[in-house]
């Protein structure tokens, strides 16, 4: 492993637990913008 690949895979790392966090904390967000946006979809039922 050469020290670049390292940072790069730690750096990933983090990007990937961010996008994890962000998207557990506004999974209800998530859900509302989709109501809204396709209220006639499968979640409106």
């Amino acid at each position: 492993m050469t020290e670049q690949w390292v940072a790069a895979s730690t750096h990933l790392q983090g990007v990937s637990w961010d996008l994890e966090s962000v998207w557990g904390a506004s999974e209800v967000l998530w859900a509302h913008l989709f109501m809204v946006v396709v209220p006639e979809g499968p979640l409106a039922e």
